[in-house]
């Protein structure tokens, strides 16, 4: 799952979810969920475990993947999304 559609529905903001990460800013939630930054591996491991799983490496790689492949990162759950050829 997209870290977008997760917090879409959990219904949390950029600064709450950031203050659940604890060394982390809104601003910094807010590019990584539109795909214009990706976070460290320390930052994924956390995001994982406050998210249950439900957003994990796998998330991340296919939106790096399609950064990559110049399209706009989807915000559908990665079981929906178009897969893009690397």
């Amino acid at each position: 799952m997209k870290l977008i559609a997760y917090m879409a529905e959990h219904k949390l903001d950029d600064e709450t979810f950031a203050s659940q990460l604890e060394d982390c800013t809104a601003h910094a939630v807010r590019k990584w969920k539109y795909g214009q930054r990706e976070p460290d591996a320390s930052t994924i491991v956390k995001i994982q475990e406050i998210t249950g799983g439900a957003v994990n490496v796998e998330d991340w790689a296919q939106q790096a993947r399609e950064v990559a492949a110049g399209l706009k990162p989807s915000k559908l759950h990665k079981s929906s999304a178009p897969q893009v050829s690397a």
